[in-house]
């Protein structure tokens, strides 16, 4: 599987806003509140509530989006729309790729905390 990479151009927005040390302290910010959120996703998914699974979907996806983690945005997108929608197969589809994806994720971020 390819190496997961930020984008960028969210890192140089993040930096313009507020330097490296902005870019290091929302990184591990992700890192902390993703942990706590994909243990809410897994949560709510063993109890079968859709809207727990598309609420810390939505969490974590916005948190991803702005440093630029496209492709663990997508996915706890798609996590939060099949909850909201109802849509078990799509969620249980989403919950096979999720701690995948949250490691790559954080794995992509090593380099962003110690700038």
């Amino acid at each position: 599987m390819p190496a997961l990479q930020p984008d960028p151009a969210a890192i140089e927005r993040l930096i313009v806003l507020g330097g490296p040390s902005l870019v290091a302290e929302v990184a591990q910010l992700f890192i902390d509140h993703g942990r706590s959120r994909v243990l809410q996703l897994h949560d709510a998914w063993a109890r079968q509530d859709l809207e727990g699974v598309s609420t810390a979907a939505h969490s974590v996806r916005s948190s991803a989006a702005q440093l630029g983690l496209s492709s663990f945005s997508r996915l706890a997108r798609r996590l939060e729309d099949s909850g909201r929608e109802g849509d078990v197969a799509g969620v249980a589809l989403g919950m096979t790729a999720l701690d995948d994806e949250f490691q790559r994720a954080v794995g992509a971020l090593g380099s962003l905390l110690t700038s």
